[in-house]
């Protein structure tokens, strides 16, 4: 059994990673803000640490006893905050961890990147791989997990910390109470009003991606990079996934990327005349319209033993999430109510928070 630092506990992924490592025998010290949501935390017998992973002496404090930290800390954001409320925390953090693991002598460190380090391609025959580096950064959380990343390993190499990089596809699963951007897409698919363009994507289930942590922390080979991902598809394929499941029709606009590109300031525009946010951003169409983000989790599945499970079935249990969590409007929570019975396992969330 070890004793695990986790920042970021209170997060989706950070919930999860919590109770893998509890289920595998570990003893996880879930790192806080002071002002977190900690709902995803409920129930749990947890040591609680407070602070702020930008407080150098607070993730210090937290450190003192622990033999590794899976760092998760970060804004999972792609609208509504600067480039430097979302970059600061992740580079800051970033280096504040891996100095402190450092100077106290942990044994390891998993550092949770993402794919959008690793970029996205042009084709559906392009297949990204760990060797692969985003240059482009397009949104300021590309960015912000980009050159978090490369700080990671740069200060891993200076001051010979043993590290292993975690890379997730599009998150999806349980105990997202605050719903990220990859959730609040297939919301928006199941409610029908999010249509689906042209490209490619890949997912993940959170407890598979869970899982992939706690391996890495057990058994992975420090200076990998371990991509964690389901199959990519389509997001056409992945709306009809979706429409399958719900019975709720998705439609599919096949609009080219240059026209896409050209009509979504428009959009934008009279969505706001509207008092409404825009549907997309520019940033946002620039960076996923047309690009394929279809990697190889070969590494993960070798030397972790973490194969993702099929979309269909990540899918299935979102959208139960969803239900659960009264995320959806009232009509179409209760035509899905009986389809996608919660897992027994869920405790009911505390809506007064």
């Amino acid at each position: 059994m070890a004793r695990v630092l986790v920042t970021g506990a209170n997060g989706h992924i950070g919930c999860n990673v919590v109770r893998t490592l509890q289920g595998a025998g570990h003893e996880p010290v879930a790192f806080v803000r002071a002002s977190a949501d900690t709902r995803g935390l409920d129930g749990l017998e947890l040591e609680l640490a407070r602070g702020d992973v930008r407080d150098r002496a607070a993730v210090r404090r937290a450190m003192r006893g622990c033999q590794f930290v899976i760092n998760l800390a970060a804004l999972f954001e792609t609208r509504g905050y600067t480039a430097e409320e979302i970059m600061r925390p992740a580079v800051e953090g970033v280096t504040n961890v891996l100095e402190s693991a450092a100077e106290l002598g942990l044994e390891r460190v998993v550092h949770a990147s993402s794919v959008v380090a690793v970029g996205y391609g042009w084709s559906p025959h392009e297949i990204r791989t760990g060797r692969d580096w985003n240059d482009e950064n397009l949104l300021p959380y590309h960015a912000a997990k980009t050159q978090s990343e490369r700080r990671a390993w740069a200060l891993a190499e200076e001051r010979g910390i043993p590290l292993v990089c975690i890379n997730p596809a599009g998150v999806l699963g349980q105990y997202d109470h605050r719903l990220t951007p990859s959730t609040r897409y297939v919301r928006g698919l199941v409610q029908g009003d999010a249509p689906t363009g042209l490209g490619g994507t890949s997912y993940v289930d959170v407890r598979d991606v869970a899982l992939a942590f706690v391996r890495a922390l057990e058994r992975g080979t420090p200076g990998e990079r371990y991509i964690v991902s389901a199959p990519g598809m389509t997001y056409q394929e992945v709306g009809r996934t979706v429409s399958a499941l719900t019975g709720i029709p998705v439609r599919h606009l096949p609009v080219p990327r240059w026209l896409t590109l050209k009509v979504v300031p428009v959009l934008g525009l009279v969505d706001r005349l509207r008092g409404r946010p825009p549907a997309v951003s520019t940033e946002e169409a620039s960076a996923y319209v047309g690009r394929y983000g279809y990697f190889d989790a070969t590494p993960a599945r070798v030397d972790l033993g973490v194969s993702a499970r099929p979309l269909r079935e990540t899918l299935e249990h979102t959208i139960a999430w969803l239900v659960h969590r009264d995320a959806l409007p009232p009509r179409v929570r209760t035509k899905l109510h009986d389809r996608f019975p919660p897992d027994p396992s869920w405790a009911r969330p505390d809506q007064t928070r």
